[in-house]
């Protein structure tokens, strides 16, 4: 029994460094970005919204407002100073966040559809039945639940003292952001969302490694700026995700479901 657990332990932590591993395989991303025109333009107008209009926004703000607002202090009074903080976040920061978000979401779905359709194309893919309209409001309702219950789990475990907060924290937003780059995977593959949760239960090990360098560097930045990193990095780390080892060797469960006879618990995808 012992050695069983000795050996479990030791397949999942070859799975965190392949997850690590691959989360830093960014030469292929990088080249296919330089040699497909319609990825490339994506991936500027991410750049463009993200770094030069949101991040731009807030280091504006940080650099020269603010220090401009502390420096005259006595004259503007500190009421006045917090008025105009409040209504440049009201006014504009906010509302670039949301507009470069919702951009930003709609072009990484450009740029997946075309980097899955050149990937795997010729490859054996197990692609289940389209889910219907009620079945995709219900996946979008359950899932937007779901993300809650999860990001209000992750806050409440932070709040433990020694330092455990911080890393149940770290394990937590890895997984988080791991789902968030193979989800469009398991959605182009019209999976429904409890396949999705047990392909990512699965193999949370190689999922943990994969999101935790992505993580390391969002908790390094405070607040907004966290935020605009995020959208920043993120269609790259989607790209990232499209050739990972997880579409070999790891994704490999062949039960049938509950809900279609003719569908795989995860996808299957075989190596040739």
């Amino acid at each position: 029994y012992q050695r069983r657990v000795h050996g479990i332990r030791m397949e999942q932590g070859i799975e965190i460094l392949k997850g690590f591993r691959d989360s830093w395989m960014l030469l292929n991303p990088m080249l296919y970005i330089i040699r497909t025109r319609g990825v490339a333009n994506r991936i500027f107008q991410c750049t463009l919204i993200n770094g030069a209009l949101f991040i731009g926004s807030i280091l504006f703000f940080n650099k020269i407002v603010d220090p401009f607002l502390h420096t005259f202090s006595g004259l503007f009074g500190s009421y006045l100073e917090a008025v105009i903080t409040l209504l440049y976040y009201l006014c504009w920061l906010y509302p670039v966040y949301v507009i470069s978000f919702v951009l930003t979401t709609l072009w990484v779905q450009d740029i997946f559809d075309e980097a899955f359709k050149d990937y795997y194309k010729g490859k054996d893919l197990k692609i289940s039945q389209p889910l219907g309209i009620s079945e995709l409001v219900s996946y979008m309702v359950k899932r937007m639940i779901m993300i809650m219950i999860f990001l209000l789990q992750c806050t409440i475990l932070s709040l433990l003292p020694f330092y455990i907060g911080r890393v149940i924290e770290l394990v937590h937003y890895s997984l988080l952001y791991s789902y968030y780059c193979f989800e469009y995977i398991t959605m182009a593959l019209n999976k429904n969302l409890a396949e999705s949760i047990e392909m990512f239960e699965y193999n949370w090990s190689y999922f943990l490694g994969f999101g935790v360098s992505f993580t390391l560097g969002m908790m390094m930045w405070p607040g907004m700026m966290s935020s605009g990193l995020f959208c920043l990095l993120f269609p790259l780390l989607v790209l990232t995700s499209v050739p990972a080892e997880v579409n070999l060797s790891l994704i490999h469960i062949s039960e049938p479901t509950r809900r279609y006879a003719n569908s795989y618990a995860v996808f299957c995808l075989k190596k040739k």
